[in-house]
């Protein structure tokens, strides 16, 4: 993304380029965003799924396992 600001702000850099260039960055931006959305249900999901680890191994260290 920074080199994608660089280019956009460069004083030889065509309007099209621009255009394009500030689409891409839009792009990006939302995946970033998508990206941070997921990692943060992955890390929920995780804390869950340690959660139920924790609780089976209690249900088999009382059963004696």
């Amino acid at each position: 993304m920074k080199d994608k600001e660089v280019a956009l702000i460069a004083p030889d850099t065509a309007t099209e380029d621009r255009i394009r260039i500030i689409a891409d960055l839009k792009d990006l931006a939302e995946t970033n965003g998508q990206l941070d959305a997921e990692i943060d249900q992955l890390i929920e999901d995780r804390a869950r799924h340690e959660h139920d680890l924790e609780s089976y191994e209690a249900v088999l260290a009382d059963s004696g396992y």
